[in-house]
Protein backbone atom coordinates (compact mmCIF):
# COMPACT_ATOMS: atom_id res chain seq x y z
CA UNK A 1 0.00 0.00 0.00
CA UNK A 2 2.86 2.38 0.75
CA UNK A 3 4.14 1.86 -2.80
CA UNK A 4 0.70 2.64 -4.21
CA UNK A 5 0.00 5.71 -2.04
CA UNK A 6 3.58 7.03 -2.42
CA UNK A 7 3.79 9.25 0.66
CA UNK A 8 6.64 11.76 0.37
CA UNK A 9 7.68 11.47 4.04
CA UNK A 10 6.72 7.83 4.51
CA UNK A 11 4.10 5.74 6.29
CA UNK A 12 4.16 2.89 8.79
CA UNK A 13 1.39 0.29 8.47
CA UNK A 14 0.63 -2.27 11.16
CA UNK A 15 -2.29 -4.50 12.10
CA UNK A 16 -3.84 -2.86 15.16
CA UNK A 17 -6.68 -5.33 15.77
CA UNK A 18 -8.09 -8.16 13.65
CA UNK A 19 -8.82 -6.89 10.11
CA UNK A 20 -7.99 -3.28 11.05
CA UNK A 21 -4.74 -1.66 10.13
CA UNK A 22 -3.27 1.56 11.41
CA UNK A 23 -1.56 3.81 8.85
CA UNK A 24 0.74 6.27 10.59
CA UNK A 25 1.88 8.93 8.16
CA UNK A 26 5.05 10.88 8.91
CA UNK A 27 3.49 14.09 7.58
CA UNK A 28 -0.09 15.36 7.66
CA UNK A 29 0.03 16.29 3.94
CA UNK A 30 0.70 12.63 3.07
CA UNK A 31 -2.29 11.61 5.20
CA UNK A 32 -4.54 14.18 3.51
CA UNK A 33 -3.38 13.00 0.07
CA UNK A 34 -4.17 9.39 0.99
CA UNK A 35 -7.66 10.34 2.20
CA UNK A 36 -8.30 12.48 -0.89
CA UNK A 37 -7.08 9.65 -3.17
CA UNK A 38 -9.84 7.29 -2.02
CA UNK A 39 -11.10 4.84 -2.92
CA UNK A 40 -8.08 2.56 -2.53
CA UNK A 41 -8.16 -1.13 -3.28
CA UNK A 42 -5.98 -4.08 -2.45
CA UNK A 43 -6.39 -7.24 -4.54
CA UNK A 44 -9.61 -5.66 -5.95
CA UNK A 45 -11.05 -5.32 -2.42
CA UNK A 46 -12.09 -1.88 -1.18
CA UNK A 47 -10.06 -0.35 1.65
CA UNK A 48 -12.03 1.97 3.87
CA UNK A 49 -9.93 4.71 5.45
CA UNK A 50 -10.99 6.90 8.35
CA UNK A 51 -8.99 9.49 10.22
CA UNK A 52 -8.39 8.38 13.82
CA UNK A 53 -9.65 10.90 16.33
CA UNK A 54 -7.75 11.25 19.61
CA UNK A 55 -9.51 9.43 22.43
CA UNK A 56 -11.53 7.05 20.20
CA UNK A 57 -10.87 3.33 20.42
CA UNK A 58 -10.06 1.71 17.06
CA UNK A 59 -12.86 -0.85 17.36
CA UNK A 60 -15.36 2.02 17.76
CA UNK A 61 -14.42 3.68 14.47
CA UNK A 62 -17.13 3.04 11.92
CA UNK A 63 -15.65 1.76 8.68
CA UNK A 64 -18.80 2.08 6.62
CA UNK A 65 -18.28 5.09 4.34
CA UNK A 66 -15.95 5.81 1.44
CA UNK A 67 -15.68 8.65 -1.06
CA UNK A 68 -16.07 8.03 -4.78
CA UNK A 69 -15.96 10.23 -7.84
CA UNK A 70 -19.29 9.63 -9.56
CA UNK A 71 -20.00 10.54 -13.17
CA UNK A 72 -23.56 11.66 -13.96
CA UNK A 73 -24.44 10.80 -17.56
CA UNK A 74 -27.39 11.91 -19.75
CA UNK A 75 -28.05 15.20 -17.95
CA UNK A 76 -30.20 17.52 -20.06
CA UNK A 77 -28.53 20.59 -21.55
CA UNK A 78 -28.17 23.46 -19.09
CA UNK A 79 -28.26 21.23 -15.99
CA UNK A 80 -24.51 20.69 -15.47
CA UNK A 81 -24.58 23.03 -12.49
CA UNK A 82 -23.09 22.63 -9.03
CA UNK A 83 -26.49 22.97 -7.33
CA UNK A 84 -27.80 20.08 -9.46
CA UNK A 85 -24.66 18.11 -8.61
CA UNK A 86 -25.22 18.70 -4.88
CA UNK A 87 -28.78 17.39 -5.12
CA UNK A 88 -27.74 14.31 -7.07
CA UNK A 89 -24.79 13.63 -4.73
CA UNK A 90 -27.10 13.78 -1.70
CA UNK A 91 -29.40 11.27 -3.43
CA UNK A 92 -26.44 8.90 -3.93
CA UNK A 93 -24.91 9.54 -0.49
CA UNK A 94 -23.48 12.80 0.86
CA UNK A 95 -22.08 15.62 -1.26
CA UNK A 96 -18.32 16.20 -0.89
CA UNK A 97 -17.13 18.10 -3.97
CA UNK A 98 -18.12 19.25 -7.45
CA UNK A 99 -15.46 18.90 -10.17
CA UNK A 100 -15.47 22.33 -11.82
CA UNK A 101 -12.48 21.30 -14.01
CA UNK A 102 -14.59 18.60 -15.67
CA UNK A 103 -17.08 21.21 -16.85
CA UNK A 104 -14.69 23.56 -18.65
CA UNK A 105 -15.58 22.21 -22.10
CA UNK A 106 -18.77 22.97 -23.96
CA UNK A 107 -18.69 19.36 -25.18
CA UNK A 108 -18.59 17.79 -21.73
CA UNK A 109 -20.20 14.37 -21.67
CA UNK A 110 -21.02 14.10 -17.97
CA UNK A 111 -20.99 15.85 -14.63
CA UNK A 112 -18.46 14.67 -12.07
CA UNK A 113 -19.17 14.81 -8.31
CA UNK A 114 -17.41 13.39 -5.26
CA UNK A 115 -19.79 11.54 -2.98
CA UNK A 116 -19.43 9.92 0.45
CA UNK A 117 -21.19 6.56 0.15
CA UNK A 118 -22.40 4.13 2.81
CA UNK A 119 -20.95 0.79 1.67
CA UNK A 120 -23.70 -1.09 3.53
CA UNK A 121 -26.28 0.25 1.06
CA UNK A 122 -26.76 -0.75 -2.59
CA UNK A 123 -25.11 1.54 -5.14
CA UNK A 124 -27.52 3.91 -6.86
CA UNK A 125 -27.65 3.30 -10.62
CA UNK A 126 -29.86 6.11 -11.85
CA UNK A 127 -32.59 8.57 -11.01
CA UNK A 128 -35.13 10.75 -12.75
CA UNK A 129 -34.69 14.51 -13.17
CA UNK A 130 -37.00 17.08 -14.65
CA UNK A 131 -35.58 19.06 -17.56
CA UNK A 132 -36.32 22.74 -18.07
CA UNK A 133 -39.31 21.88 -20.22
CA UNK A 134 -40.87 19.93 -17.33
CA UNK A 135 -40.30 16.48 -18.83
CA UNK A 136 -38.75 13.67 -16.82
CA UNK A 137 -35.57 12.01 -18.01
CA UNK A 138 -33.26 9.34 -16.59
CA UNK A 139 -29.67 10.13 -15.59
CA UNK A 140 -27.18 7.32 -15.02
CA UNK A 141 -24.40 7.10 -12.43
CA UNK A 142 -20.96 5.62 -13.11
CA UNK A 143 -18.48 5.11 -10.28
CA UNK A 144 -14.78 5.73 -10.81
CA UNK A 145 -12.26 3.24 -9.37
CA UNK A 146 -15.10 0.87 -8.49
CA UNK A 147 -13.80 -2.34 -6.95
CA UNK A 148 -15.53 -5.62 -6.15
CA UNK A 149 -19.32 -5.30 -5.97
CA UNK A 150 -22.29 -7.62 -6.27
CA UNK A 151 -24.59 -7.72 -9.30
CA UNK A 152 -27.34 -9.30 -7.17
CA UNK A 153 -27.63 -6.88 -4.21
CA UNK A 154 -25.60 -3.92 -5.52
CA UNK A 155 -23.37 -3.72 -2.45
CA UNK A 156 -19.62 -3.31 -2.32
CA UNK A 157 -17.23 -5.86 -0.85
CA UNK A 158 -18.38 -9.18 -2.30
CA UNK A 159 -19.32 -10.82 -5.59
CA UNK A 160 -22.56 -12.62 -6.38
CA UNK A 161 -20.83 -15.95 -5.58
CA UNK A 162 -20.74 -14.84 -1.92
CA UNK A 163 -23.99 -12.88 -1.76
CA UNK A 164 -26.34 -13.69 1.11
CA UNK A 165 -29.30 -12.38 -0.91
CA UNK A 166 -28.51 -14.87 -3.67
CA UNK A 167 -28.18 -17.72 -1.19
CA UNK A 168 -31.56 -16.77 0.32
CA UNK A 169 -33.29 -17.14 -3.09
CA UNK A 170 -35.33 -20.28 -3.53
CA UNK A 171 -34.23 -20.28 -7.19
CA UNK A 172 -31.75 -18.03 -8.96
CA UNK A 173 -33.29 -16.99 -12.29
CA UNK A 174 -30.03 -15.33 -13.39
CA UNK A 175 -31.60 -11.87 -13.65
CA UNK A 176 -29.37 -9.13 -12.22
CA UNK A 177 -30.40 -5.62 -11.28
CA UNK A 178 -26.81 -4.29 -11.42
CA UNK A 179 -24.18 -4.66 -14.13
CA UNK A 180 -20.77 -3.34 -15.11
CA UNK A 181 -22.59 -0.35 -16.64
CA UNK A 182 -22.10 1.49 -13.32
CA UNK A 183 -18.32 1.13 -13.60
CA UNK A 184 -16.79 4.28 -15.16
CA UNK A 185 -14.18 4.00 -17.86
CA UNK A 186 -10.67 4.86 -16.72
CA UNK A 187 -10.00 8.58 -17.00
CA UNK A 188 -6.87 9.41 -19.00
CA UNK A 189 -6.80 13.18 -18.78
CA UNK A 190 -6.22 15.83 -16.11
CA UNK A 191 -8.74 17.28 -13.71
CA UNK A 192 -9.68 17.03 -10.07
CA UNK A 193 -9.30 13.63 -8.48
CA UNK A 194 -6.59 12.62 -10.90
Amino acid sequence: MADIMRPVKGVTIKEAIADRFLFQFSHHLDMEAALKGCPWTYDNHLLILEKVQIGVQLENISLSHVEFWVQVHNLPAGMMLEKVGRTLANFIGSFVEYDKNNNTSFWRQYMRIRVRIDVRQPLKKSTRVKNRGGDWCIVNFKYEKLSLFCFVCGRLGHSEQRCEVRFAMSEDDGMREWSNDIRADTRRYGGAGK
